[in-house]
């Protein structure tokens, strides 16, 4: 891991988690690998606090064990898991449009409390529920209760939770060993035994954790994860149909969709194929039944649009065979390198200029030119398609190759090649993208400690408000208390809300060009060997 990546990492676990955490994980980063001992011993903390803090990173998969080669317990930082967390609110978001406020309830939790019990996260949505909603009735909780539970085996489903694996029974091995098979993900059938719903609501964490040491509710010792992967492939699939959508228009996303959602199922139900590069065939006339049931659409418009897509030059759709009335598929490689090429492009409009683009663009399709071929193909003067090569080059949008006649190298005796290396810009593009991310969140926690005590006596006068609106009280009572903060206050506080939802809406659209790259080496793990047609794919 890079330098700024793991620096956006301990932000964003010092946002999570706190500055002790934070800590402790930096200390793992420069170490590599750690035991609990000397943790506590370097840091000067207490070893119990810094157990417990490794407790709570284990649980969120932040960090992770392994014995060395003295059977000592050493702990390493997992940079990218805590880089994921960013996508909390993409994937909160993303559940809520689709499944509804307690599949996002139920999403939530798992961010906040990391592997967990079935029974356990349905109560603790419930509680939110019926504190937000003011809910008394017992029928109205049981209905809420049961919506809940039928929208968790919705994403469990569908894979967005799946069941952790269990603990393996050896006595040899002196740390916690899990099995590998992954078992079947059968929903257990919940008894809260003699005590009611309403009374377990009362209980808090530490009593609930208790009771279900010493009772079983159905679901002891099953615990519950969010499938990391099943997000992966639901970024993918949204990055295709916007693609498609902006591209053609919203019938050929909705076929893509539907083609996307066919796929998908069978890959789903076969884990070895789960990061194939090729999604699996789907039939014309499977795509023609989905188009005319959910989008009233006749198979002859299925067909043609099913053609303008293959001969789209994004090459998204992909032709197999001809069986059942034609068979097709998504490179989901060669669609992601397609819609990185486009974030270039932008790039390179915005920073440089449309005379750079076109410069970029003649080099992508030529592969490799001569500064006084890019000069003819892209009819712009010497002097000035030089000034825009060499700026390029030096920002690291364009490769150079030396191509010498003679042994020595010799200026008059070598050509120099420009190239374009999407593979190494991409890697540029995602490092300053995690430079920008990183400086958001230092600009928003700066933002929020100038302005604590502000916004501690806002919140306080809310509560005041709201407990005397709850009571009852007059108007002029109300309104003398907001009398309690000033204009200028007021103004302050204005501004503050401003700047910070300006800083959320700059994280959203950074976190998605990011999500991006990272799938693009997702499917790119291997860098492609220089000159080998990367305009072509």
């Amino acid at each position: 891991m890079t330098t700024t990546e793991n620096y956006l990492a301990l932000l964003v676990v010092k946002e999570n988690f706190g500055e002790v955490p934070r800590l402790i994980c930096n200390h793992l980063i420069q170490k590599k690998s750690y035991p609990l001992q000397l943790i506590a011993s370097d840091l000067e903390l207490d070893r119990k606090l810094i157990s417990q803090i490794l407790t709570i990173l284990l649980v969120h998969n932040i960090i992770e064990y392994s014995l060395n080669s003295k059977n000592i317990l050493e702990y390493r930082f997992r940079t990218q898991a805590a880089i994921d967390l960013l996508k909390i609110s993409r994937s909160i978001s993303k559940i809520e449009i689709e499944y509804g406020n307690f599949s996002a309830s139920i999403i939530g939790q798992f961010y906040l409390n990391g592997s967990i019990e079935m029974s356990l996260i349905i109560l603790k949505v419930l509680s939110s529920h019926i504190k937000i909603n003011n809910i008394t009735d017992e029928a109205q909780i049981d209905s809420c209760m049961s919506q809940i539970k039928q929208s968790f085996i919705k994403l469990v489903e569908y894979g967005y939770v799946i069941k952790a694996p269990k603990l393996a029974k050896s006595d040899e091995s002196l740390i916690p060993v899990f099995n590998t098979e992954i078992e079947e993900a059968e929903i257990p059938e919940l008894k809260f035994g003699g005590l009611s719903v309403k009374k377990l609501l009362e209980l808090n964490d530490y009593e609930y954790s208790m009771l279900q040491i010493n009772e079983d509710y159905g679901d002891k010792n099953v615990y519950w994860n969010l499938n990391k992967k099943r997000f992966l492939q639901s970024y993918r699939d949204q990055f295709v149909v916007e693609a498609i959508k902006n591209r053609i228009d919203n019938n050929a996303a909705n076929m893509i969709s539907i083609l996307l959602r066919l796929s998908n199922t069978k890959i789903e139900s076969d884990k070895a194929n789960q990061s194939s590069y090729i999604s699996k065939t789907v039939t014309s006339i499977d795509i023609q039944k989905y188009m005319r049931l959910e989008h009233k659409m006749d198979s002859i418009t299925v067909e043609k649009y099913l053609t303008v897509i293959q001969q789209d030059s994004f090459k998204v759709l992909e032709k197999i065979g001809d069986f059942g009335g034609g068979a097709y598929a998504i490179d989901f490689k060669k669609v992601l390198h397609n819609l990185c090429v486009s974030h270039i492009e932008s790039v390179i409009r915005e920073r440089y200029g449309s005379k750079s683009l076109r410069i970029f663009k003649v080099i992508m399709d030529k592969v490799q030119l001569e500064q006084k071929q890019i000069e003819e193909f892209s009819m712009i003067p010497a002097k000035d398609c030089k000034s825009l090569l060499y700026g390029m080059f030096n920002d690291g949008m364009l490769g150079i190759t030396e191509l010498s006649k003679t042994v020595d190298h010799a200026p008059s005796r070598t050509y120099y090649l420009f190239y374009v290396d999407v593979y190494l810009i991409l890697k540029k593009l995602l490092d300053n993208a995690y430079k920008s991310m990183a400086n958001l969140l230092i600009k928003r926690e700066f933002l929020t400690s100038e302005n604590k005590r502000l916004i501690e006596k806002n919140k306080k006068i809310d509560g005041i408000i709201e407990s005397l609106q709850s009571q009852g009280a007059e108007q002029a009572e109300i309104d003398e208390v907001k009398t309690m903060i000033s204009e200028d206050e007021l103004k302050m506080l204005d501004s503050f809300n401003d700047h910070v939802n300006r800083i959320e809406l700059a994280e959203a659209q950074l976190e998605e060009s990011i999500a991006l790259l990272e799938l693009y080496f997702y499917y790119h793990t291997v860098p492609p060997v220089i000159n080998t047609g990367r305009g072509k794919k």
